[in-house]
C-alpha cells in the first residue's frame, strides 16, 4: 500500500505542477493516462528495482517543466504501454477509444522508434551493431518529421535514462553516453532545447570521460569558490541603474555547464583560466529596445572586453536563439559574461522549438511554428526518399544538422542556414534543385567568387543561373558540403551521363583492382567483379560500373573490405605444422609466440633488430610471413596506412643460448686508443666483435661503429654501461642492421 501511496503522491505532484502553470488543463485526461499506464505496467520493475511506472512519470515531469501541452504529457505517461506489454492491439484500441487521436499517434510514434518487429529482426541480423543503431536513429528522425512532439518525448525519455544510467554495466553506460553525445544532445541543441541539451551533455561527459569530468568539476568548483560576491555586486549596481532608467528587469546568475567548458578548452586549446564565461549574468527585460538600452548601461558601468560583443538579436542562431552577449571586466577585474534578452527570447532559449507547443489561446502560433520548422522537416522527408543506407542517413544528419552552422542571406535578405564550411553550390541546392542544376556562377557580397568559396556568417549570396540547365560538374562533389547537394548532383550524373559513368567506373575499378592485385595475387579481376556484382545485387556489370562512375558507391571502401577478407586468408597461410626458429637453424633457440600460438612463420626486422626482453609487435609482410619489430621502431610510422596488418599480441619465448646481431654507434673525443679500450670491454665480457671501425672524425670527435651479438636486452645494457665508462665517450646510439632502410 505504501508503494501505491507514493505513486499517487508523485502523480498528484505532477498534476499540481501542470495546473499551476495552466489552470485550464484537462485533469481528467492526465488522470486517465496515469491510471492506464499504472495498470499496464503493474508488477514491472526497472533495473534499479523501483516500479516501472516511475519512469513514465519522470518523463512526463520533464515535459511538464518545459510547459508542454497536455496531449504531450499524457502521451509521455503512456509512451511505453505498447512496447512493454503483450497484446498491443487491445491496448491500441483502448487508447483509440479513451483518448484524443493525437495521443495514440504520439505513443505509436515513440514506440516505433525502438520497437523491433519480426521483419526488422530478419534484416538486422545481417547488420552490424552500428548499422542497427543507425536504423533506429533514422526512425527517430522520420517520426520527428511527422510530429515533433514525438522527439520531445524521446528526448525526455533519454534524459531520464541518462539520469539513472548508473545501474547499467560500464559497457552499456559508454554506448548510451556516446550515442547521447553524438546524436541526442546535438539534436536538442538544433531544436533550441537548451535545458535538455546541457544536462544530456554533462551526463554523457561523466560516463564517457569520468577522470576528466571529476577533475574539471573540482577545478571549476575551486575557481568559483569565493566569487559569489562578484555576481551579487553586479546584480546590485546593475539593478539600481536599470531602475533609474525605468527598465523593468529580472537579473540572475548562472554557471557554464561542464561539458561546454571541456569542449571549449579542447577546441580552442585554452586553459581553464582563459575561459571567461564560467559564470554569467542573465538580464531579462520586456522589449528589444530595453535590450539595447541595457547593453549601453552595462558598458557604462564596466569596461567591455574587445571582440566579445555578439548580437544574436539582429542575426539569430539557426535554432532561433536570440540575445545580446557581452563580456565585461567586472568588479575586481573579474571577466564576466552578460546575456540580455526579452521574456519571449528567454522562453525560446530555454525551451527552443518546444516553446511553440505550449498552451495557447489561439491557433496562430502553430502556423508561425510550421513556417519556422518546415524547411527542416522537408529536408528530412527528402532524405527518406533519397538515401538507401540508414548509416548514410545518420552520417548526413550529423553533417548537415548536428554540426556548427553558418547563416547567410539571399539577395532578398532571407536567412539560409547551412553547415559550417558550405559553398555556393550548397546554397544553390538548398534554394532549389533547379537553381543548383542551372548554377553558372555566384556573387558573394556583390563580388564574383569561385563556386568552391567557403561561405561565412552574414554573406549575401546571389546565384547566377543559365536559362537552359547545363547540369552540375562532377568536380562539384569534391567541395560541396551538404548531403542534399551531393545527392542531387549524383542523381543528375547518374541519369544524364550513363555511358560516361560506365567508362569512368571501369577506369576507377581497374586502378583499385591493380592495388588489390599487388596486395593479394590469388584473386583474378574477373572473380572480384563477379563477387561484387553478386554481393551488392546489381543486375549487370554495366549497372555496377555506372554506379562507381557517378559516385553512387565508394569502390575504395569496397576494396578495403575485400582487402581485410583477403588478409584473414593470408594470416592462415602463415601457420605451419612445426614452430620455426629465428635467424638460426637451431630449433631450440629463442622463438616468438603470436596470439598464443607457436606455428606462425616469422622473421626479425633488420631495421631495428629487436632483442629478447624488448616490447615487440608483428607486421604481416607480402609473402615473407610476419616481420617482428621493436615497439619503438622508427619505421612503424610507415605501417599506419595498413594498420590492419599489425599484430599487437606478440611475445618472446626464451630458449637456448641464441645470439642476436646488434650495432652501436659511439661518439667520443678523438684520442689514441679509444677503439682499443672499447674492444677491451667486449673482451672482458667474452664477446667478439664482427666489425669495428671509425667512420668519421670532425671537430676533434670520433665516430665508431661496432657490430657484435648478444643474448638479450640485459646483456646489451651491460655492454652499453661498460662503454659509457670508457674515457672520452660522449654518446652511444643503437642502430638497425640496415639503418635507414624501410622494408614493409
Amino acid at each position: 500500500m505504501k508503494e501505491d501511496y507514493n505513486l499517487e503522491s508523485k502523480f498528484k505532484e505532477l498534476l499540481n505542477n501542470v495546473a499551476q502553470k495552466f489552470p485550464r488543463v484537462d485533469r481528467e485526461l492526465l488522470e486517465k493516462a496515469f491510471a492506464c499506464a499504472n495498470r499496464v505496467h503493474f508488477g514491472q520493475k526497472r533495473l534499479s528495482g523501483e516500479p516501472y511506472i516511475f519512469h513514465p512519470l519522470e518523463v512526463a515531469e520533464i515535459l511538464a517543466s518545459l510547459e508542454l501541452d497536455e496531449i504531450t504529457i499524457a502521451s509521455a505517461l503512456l509512451h511505453d504501454v505498447l512496447e512493454e506489454t503483450g497484446d498491443v492491439k487491445v491496448i491500441e484500441e483502448e487508447l483509440s477509444k479513451d483518448f484524443p487521436p493525437d495521443v495514440l499517434k504520439l505513443v505509436q510514434g515513440v514506440t516505433n522508434i525502438t520497437k523491433i518487429n519480426k521483419e526488422t529482426i530478419i534484416v538486422s541480423s545481417k547488420l552490424s551493431s552500428e548499422e542497427r543503431r543507425a536504423e533506429n536513429l533514422r526512425k527517430i528522425m522520420l517520426a520527428m518529421a511527422k510530429d515533433l512532439r514525438v522527439i520531445f518525448i524521446k528526448l525526455a525519455d533519454r534524459l531520464h535514462n541518462m539520469r539513472t544510467l548508473s545501474v547499467m554495466s560500464p559497457k552499456k553506460q559508454k554506448i548510451k553516453a556516446q550515442e547521447t553525445l553524438e546524436i541526442y544532445a546535438p539534436l536538442a541543441s538544433r531544436l533550441g532545447m537548451w535545458q535538455i541539451k546541457s544536462e544530456l551533455e554533462d551526463l554523457a561527459f561523466r560516463y564517457l570521460y569520468p577522470e576528466e569530468y571529476f577533475r574539471l568539476a573540482d577545478a571549476v568548483k575551486d575557481k568559483l569558490t569565493g566569487r559569489e560576491w562578484v555576481i551579487e555586486e553586479v546584480k546590485l549596481h546593475l539593478g539600481k541603474a536599470l531602475r533609474e532608467a525605468n527598465i523593468t528587469a529580472q537579473i540572475e546568475g548562472r554557471k557554464k555547464h561542464l561539458y561546454s567548458i571541456f569542449s571549449k578548452m579542447k577546441k580552442q586549446n585554452k586553459t581553464l583560466d582563459e575561459i571567461y564565461d564560467l559564470i554569467a549574468i542573465r538580464v531579462i527585460v520586456p522589449t528589444i529596445k530595453d535590450c539595447y538600452g541595457t547593453l549601453g548601461i552595462v558598458h557604462g558601468l564596466w569596461l567591455p572586453i574587445p571582440e566579445r560583443i555578439k548580437d544574436f538579436i539582429a542575426t539569430p542562431k539557426p535554432n532561433s536563439y536570440r540575445a545580446l552577449h557581452t563580456t565585461i571586466a567586472g568588479p575586481g577585474g573579474e571577466p564576466l559574461e552578460v546575456q540580455i534578452r526579452t521574456w519571449d527570447m528567454h522562453r525560446i532559449a530555454e525551451f527552443g522549438i518546444a516553446a511553440h507547443w505550449q498552451y495557447k489561446e489561439n491557433s496562430n502560433i502553430e502556423k508561425n511554428f510550421l513556417k519556422q520548422i518546415t524547411p527542416f522537416i522537408k529536408q528530412l522527408l527528402d532524405w527518406q526518399s533519397d538515401l538507401q543506407s540508414a548509416k548514410e542517413f545518420i552520417q548526413n544528419l550529423k553533417l548537415d544538422f548536428l554540426e556548427n552552422q553558418v547563416l547567410v542571406f539571399t539577395p532578398n535578405r532571407e536567412i539560409i542556414d547551412l553547415p559550417a564550411g558550405s559553398t555556393p553550390v550548397d546554397f544553390a541546392y538548398r534554394i532549389h534543385t533547379e537553381v543548383g542544376h542551372r548554377c553558372a556562377g555566384v556573387k558573394v557580397n556583390g563580388r564574383i567568387v569561385p563556386l568552391n568559396y567557403t561561405l561565412h556568417n552574414g554573406d549575401i549570396v546571389e546565384i547566377i543561373t543559365t536559362r537552359i540547365p547545363s547540369g552540375p560538374r562532377r568536380d562539384w562533389l569534391n567541395f560541396c558540403k551538404t548531403s542534399i547537394a551531393k545527392q542531387r548532383i549524383k542523381q543528375w550524373l547518374k541519369k544524364e551521363k550513363r555511358e560516361e559513368n560506365i567508362q569512368r567506373g571501369k577506369d576507377i575499378l581497374e586502378k583499385e583492382l591493380r592495388k588489390l592485385h599487388k596486395f593479394y595475387r590469388e584473386f583474378s579481376k574477373k572473380e572480384v567483379i563477379e563477387n561484387l556484382i553478386s554481393k551488392y545485387n546489381y543486375k549487370s556489370e554495366e549497372d555496377f560500373l555506372a554506379d562507381i562512375g557517378y559516385g553512387g558507391i565508394n569502390i575504395k571502401t569496397i576494396c578495403r573490405e575485400l582487402k581485410e577478407e583477403f588478409l584473414k586468408k593470408i594470416k592462415k597461410s602463415f601457420t605451419t605444422s612445426t614452430p620455426i626458429s629465428l635467424l638460426s637453424e637451431d630449433t631450440s633457440s629463442s622463438r616468438i609466440r603470436i596470439r598464443g600460438e607457436e606455428g606462425m612463420m616469422v622473421r626479425f626486422a633488420r631495421c631495428c633488430n629487436p632483442l629478447p626482453g624488448e616490447p615487440i609487435i608483428g607486421y604481416i609482410t607480402l609473402g615473407k610471413g610476419v616481420s617482428i619489430h621493436r615497439k619503438d621502431c622508427p619505421n612503424l610510422k610507415y605501417f599506419a596506412r595498413n594498420i590492419e596488418r599489425i599484430i599487437e599480441d606478440v611475445t618472446w619465448i626464451e630458449k637456448g643460448e641464441k645470439r642476436f646481431p646488434v650495432q652501436l654507434l659511439i661518439t667520443g673525443w678523438d684520442r689514441a686508443g679509444l677503439l682499443a679500450d672499447l674492444m677491451e670491454q667486449l673482451k672482458i665480457k667474452n664477446i667478439s666483435a664482427h666489425t669495428a671501425n671509425a667512420i668519421g672524425n670532425t671537430n676533434k670527435r670520433a665516430t665508431i661503429k661496432i657490430a657484435f651479438t648478444v643474448k638479450n636486452l640485459a646483456e646489451l645494457s651491460a655492454i652499453e654501461k661498460a662503454f659509457s665508462k670508457v674515457k672520452g665517450v660522449i654518446s652511444i646510439k643503437r642502430l638497425g642492421y640496415n639503418q635507414g632502410e624501410v622494408k614493409v
